[in-house]
């Protein structure tokens, strides 16, 4: 199972069912700032495990630290001086994480 820009949909209980029943199956893409997997709020709904980002600069991270997200996230957010802040949005087209796993695969 491969998902792009998911919203949270599990809580707790499904999201370790999942993760027990799709171990080593599963792949979710984030694309640096993307609004989506970010909604609806934690703690109530969670994400399965297994979380594949796209950083600022395309590039495919396997395991994104907290710090390093956060400088890369403002790193997106100031990207583009003519409209500031339309990262999270633009992050989400289908099109550009097309264009970053086309990158990342070579």
């Amino acid at each position: 199972m491969y998902t792009y820009g998911q919203p949270r949909t599990c809580d707790q209980a499904l999201a370790d069912a999942y993760d027990e029943a799709f171990a080593g199956r599963m792949f979710r893409f984030v694309n640096n700032n993307d609004v989506v997997p970010r909604v609806p709020p934690e703690p109530v709904y969670r994400h399965v495990a297994v979380e594949k980002y796209i950083d600022a600069d395309g590039n495919l991270e396997e395991q994104a630290t907290l710090f390093g997200r956060v400088g890369d996230s403002l790193k997106g957010h100031t990207a583009d001086v003519f409209s500031p802040g339309t990262d999270a949005v633009r992050d989400h087209s289908m099109k550009n994480y097309l264009a970053c796993l086309s990158r990342a695969a070579g």
